[in-house]
């Protein structure tokens, strides 16, 4: 059968390739997760060995930085497609030269299906002989390369080669809950977490009055550029008046590291609903006082879920460079009265977990949680 010559999408996973049996399952996801980023058919997208190929699509803007959104990919490109004859091949290599301005290029061939009665060096020095004859000159150590991928029936030539975000797709790994204060640590914590399969469920405990005041604040846009990463989310958003009364008789030096406990005990409840199995907090350990080894122990105290830090060894300007890449961080220092920021003059760094049990105890804590969870405003979100 010809090969009908044209442009597609070719997407090529790294890491996936470590799966083993499990490969397929998570290239199930990373084909859904595509389809829904770029609200297409997932029937458009091919599934070519090691690679995905995306045909008859729309060679916008739009497309490309979707696709650079999407965890899993590790590289892809705009490619032509082209017959396995040597000629067929040179002569697209030839074709995608003229298109640029460039004079030096580097040849990189692969061979796919070894079947073929030429290899690569073949190839390679095929398009070099016929391209100094158009004034070309190659070398190895030149950046802007041909591409050339041979598969069985045909071949797929390429030259701009865009890196993507790498990791595994989003839902790859399940559920988990996000600890999310909307300060600059939280939502790079999440990037990081959703890098690693995970789809996010956020929990968000505020101290605003109404709806309508969260709605307005800077929560929902931060959320609206970590959506453009997954295919979805849900988020509560609990609010701390509850909480805040019950700590009233309790030591206020003790209150940071009641509030983590508190946080701790409803994303636990919140994992039990939604079937999510680990907690995720933007904690970077020492960066404050309730970060401290034993404040970490104290807050912790009782919790049964896994607690997940992927900032733990981070200093503060590495989260801050991540989360200016990522878009977040000029909304993340917008005013907002965040909950977290306890103001407190000389809090404990050295909390006693059992301390910290009896204060829980005396405040009510299962039922403090319990009435917050009952409080909270649920939202689902599908970008398609």
């Amino acid at each position: 059968m010809a090969i009908q010559e044209g442009n597609v999408i070719l997407i090529h996973f790294g890491e996936l390739w470590l799966r083993g049996r499990n490969r397929g399952q998570y290239i199930s996801q990373l084909i859904s997760n595509i389809s829904s980023q770029l609200g297409i058919d997932k029937r458009a997208i091919e599934n070519h060995y090691d690679r995905l190929v995306i045909k008859n699509y729309d060679s916008s803007r739009k497309i490309i930085e979707g696709l650079s959104k999407v965890f899993g990919i590790s590289h892809f490109s705009v490619a032509t497609v082209a017959g396995i004859s040597k000629n067929e091949i040179v002569n697209a290599a030839i074709k995608l030269m003229l298109g640029t301005r460039a004079k030096r290029f580097s040849i990189r061939a692969h061979r796919s299906y070894k079947g073929l009665d030429f290899n690569s060096i073949d190839i390679a020095e095929a398009i070099k002989k016929r391209g100094a004859k158009r004034g070309y000159s190659f070398s190895s150590s030149v950046r802007t390369a041909v591409h050339i991928n041979m598969t069985k029936d045909r071949s797929y030539l390429y030259i701009k080669d865009i890196k993507g975000l790498g990791g595994l797709p989003v839902g790859s790994s399940g559920k988990g809950v996000m600890l999310f204060s909307g300060g600059i640590d939280s939502p790079v914590s999440t990037w990081y977490a959703m890098k690693r399969g995970v789809s996010p469920i956020f929990l968000h405990v505020h101290g605003l009055r109404t709806s309508e005041e969260l709605a307005n604040s800077k929560i929902p846009k931060i959320l609206e550029v970590l959506s453009k990463y997954t295919p979805s989310y849900s988020a509560y958003f609990v609010p701390a008046s509850i909480f805040q009364v019950a700590a009233m008789k309790a030591n206020r030096r003790y209150e940071a590291v009641l509030f983590k406990a508190f946080l701790f005990r409803l994303a636990e409840e919140v994992c039990r609903r939604e079937g999510a199995k680990a907690i995720f907090t933007g904690e970077s350990l020492g960066q404050v006082a309730s970060q401290t080894p034993q404040n970490i122990a104290a807050s912790q105290l009782d919790i049964k879920t896994p607690i997940l830090r992927p900032l733990i060894g981070f200093d503060k300007n590495e989260i801050i460079s991540v989360a200016r890449k990522i878009g977040t961080y000029e909304l993340s220092i917008m005013p907002y009265k965040d909950v977290c920021s306890i103001g407190i003059k000389n809090p404990l760094t050295g909390a006693s977990a059992e301390k910290t049990r009896q204060i829980l105890d005396s405040i009510g804590i299962a039922e403090v949680v319990s009435k917050s969870i009952s409080a909270a405003e649920v939202i689902r979100h599908q970008n398609y």
